[in-house]
């Protein structure tokens, strides 16, 4: 009887981790093993001159902040979610820092937010990286990202305009990038 009770245990099947177990936690997203890509010398190559040519044009834009620019483009190039947007396709550093930005803002005004807004909300880390691994999964573009991470953006702003508290920090936000705010102007 014995036995029969080990079988038993041996037969039953094992659980399977797989990409779609992302999406149901916070930890680091799916890497293709090298057998499921070959990697492209040529896209390497290009991303890192379009980083090169970003810290160039920071340099150039104001020189007295140089530095600290480049830092905060290195932590920025570091955070897992720029590395997973690395992955879709058409994703550029642009892109990839855009979405590291937008995420940012939107935790930067965590703390001024009502519990009636944020929910359940702690940090916007796991639901960005949901997305981008969705967008990743699916096959789809860097488009689809930028639309979605945009429209999460709109929303919890359109959400945080009515808490007075939440005012001065999107007016700051609005400053720094008008172009992802709807036609609503927050520098008045």
């Amino acid at each position: 009887m014995p036995r029969a009770s080990r079988k038993l245990k041996s037969a039953q099947p094992q659980p399977v981790i797989n990409q779609i177990y992302v999406l149901n936690y916070c930890g680091p997203a799916p890497r293709p093993t090298p057998t499921q890509i070959t990697p492209n010398y040529s896209m390497v190559n290009k991303y890192q001159q379009e980083m090169t040519a970003i810290r160039q044009w920071v340099a150039n834009q104001d020189p007295s902040n140089a530095m600290a620019i480049n830092v905060a483009l290195t932590q920025v190039s570091q955070d897992p979610l720029f590395r997973l947007c690395t992955w879709i396709t058409g994703c550029g550093p642009y892109i990839c820092t855009q979405t590291v930005f937008l995420k940012n803002s939107l935790n930067e005004m965590l703390p001024y937010m009502t519990e009636e807004v944020r929910g359940e909300i702690t940090d916007f880390q796991c639901y960005f990286m949901k997305i981008a691994t969705e967008v990743y999964q699916t096959g789809k573009d860097s488009n689809e990202l930028v639309s979605k991470t945009i429209a999460i953006f709109n929303t919890v702003v359109k959400e945080c305009e009515k808490i007075e508290a939440c005012k001065p920090m999107l007016k700051r936000i609005y400053l720094r990038s008008p172009q992802y705010f709807d036609a609503k102007d927050w520098a008045t």
